[in-house]
């Protein structure tokens, strides 16, 4: 079962092997709403069983319009990996209009992966929040996406954790409001490393996808399947590291090595965040 696996990742086109799994990471970063979940599942099926139709600029670029205006409709509701997931709809929409659709989709997915960091990278370090480690000794005390890490990791027991996220909880709607939280030199030296190694890795991805590096291709893969190992592997929150392995899969002439590794970070992907929530969610 592997080896026909591998045999078809091996052959398939580079267009149907992206659409086919953009077409999976648009349902799973539907997650937010489960009946959006629903709907987008459903067409999936019909999109995966119709290769003629999967093709076809029409039902991307006009799911991409529907989700828009649905999601203008309570924009600051929205998580920017949502607004980016419909971007890559119009993305590969406009590309398959193109008559050279594999350059253009390729072009379009390398570009969205550059873009995506080099905007995430200078947010970050333009940040004093980000810069001072507070951003993530904040979210080490306060977000239960990392409660495993704070107490396996940095040695706060469950019940300190679950004191700290009952004491955050409201803050963002009373921001006056003081509290004192829990922490350890443990956390502060996580907090460090996460933000040390946040910036380093972002700012390599947009440098590698961004800049011409015919010699050194092999940077661009290499340092985006770093970021989701080691992002996803921490926070199981998967959905949007399916999306970036999709873009990954657009670049025309990359097989062997990437091409594999980004179909077995998709699977893993898809896998890992349920297997973590039974072990180890709340």
């Amino acid at each position: 079962m592997i080896e026909r696996a591998r045999n078809w990742i091996d052959d398939a086109e580079a267009v149907d092997l992206a659409l086919r799994f953009s077409v999976v990471a648009v349902v799973v970063t539907a997650h937010y709403e489960p009946m959006l979940m629903v709907l987008t599942a459903v067409i999936a099926v019909v999109l995966l069983s119709n290769r003629r139709l999967l093709h076809h600029p029409a039902p991307w670029l006009i799911g991409a319009v529907l989700l828009t205006a649905w999601q203008m409709s309570q924009w600051y509701l929205f998580d920017n990996h949502v607004w980016l997931t419909t971007y890559w709809i119009f993305a590969i929409g406009l590309s398959l209009t193109s008559p050279i659709r594999q350059r253009a989709l390729a072009v379009n997915g390398r570009l969205m992966i550059g873009l995506i960091f080099a905007l995430a990278a200078a947010w970050k370090l333009g940040s004093p929040e980000f810069r001072s480690t507070d951003f993530f000794h904040y979210s080490l005390l306060g977000d239960d996406r990392f409660s495993f890490v704070a107490e396996y990791a940095g040695g706060l027991d469950g019940a300190t954790r679950a004191a700290d996220q009952v004491a955050t909880q409201g803050l963002a709607a009373r921001p006056e409001e003081w509290v004192t939280l829990h922490s350890n030199d443990a956390i502060r030296r996580i907090a460090l490393v996460f933000t040390l190694w946040g910036a380093i890795i972002e700012v390599a991805i947009a440098a590698a996808w961004l800049l011409p590096t015919h010699r050194w291709r092999w940077l661009r893969p290499a340092t985006l399947l770093a970021f989701v190992s080691t992002t996803y592997l921490i926070v199981p929150v998967g959905g949007f590291g399916c999306l970036l392995m999709a873009m990954g899969l657009t670049q025309e002439g990359e097989g062997g090595w990437p091409r594999t590794a980004y179909c077995a970070a998709f699977g893993l992907l898809l896998l890992y965040g349920p297997v973590w929530q039974g072990l180890f969610g709340p």
